[in-house]
């Protein structure tokens, strides 16, 4: 899956990630709280990323509207949709090569929510995901 491999390329991201928090040490507390807080809020900038987080908050209607109508192919609607935009985010958002690392993160948190959707989504179905292809 292409997002595994995003993550195991996240080398780079790590060694950023541990400059940065070397540099805010030395900084007063309010600042790294701010910090803190940046972390853990998505930076939607481009409109592919826009979509993608739309089309993660799709999982629970399509979930609850697949089990009360017990027509699992909605899931399979789902899930297709989300890779495609996903695919659409990566073709055109550089993930590990951005140069503002709450941008990185949040592109991180936006692969990371889209590969447990996608797990979630086909194992409902029945079907393995692969970490390699």
């Amino acid at each position: 899956m292409r997002i595994a491999a995003i993550f195991r390329h996240a080398n780079r991201y790590t060694q950023r990630e541990h400059e940065l928090q070397n540099r805010h040490e030395t900084q007063n507390e309010h600042d790294m709280h701010r910090e803190h807080k940046l972390r853990n809020e998505l930076q939607i900038i481009e409109p592919q990323e826009r979509q993608l987080a739309l089309t993660l908050l799709e999982f629970q209607y399509a979930f609850d509207t697949a089990l009360q109508q017990l027509n699992p192919h909605l899931l399979c609607s789902y899930a297709y949709s989300l890779a495609r935009a996903f695919t659409h985010f990566y073709e055109t958002c550089p993930i590990l090569n951005e140069a503002d690392i709450t941008v990185t993160r949040s592109r991180l948190q936006l692969c990371n929510a889209t590969a447990a959707h996608t797990h979630l989504a086909l194992s409902l179905l029945g079907i393995a995901t692969v970490e390699y292809m």
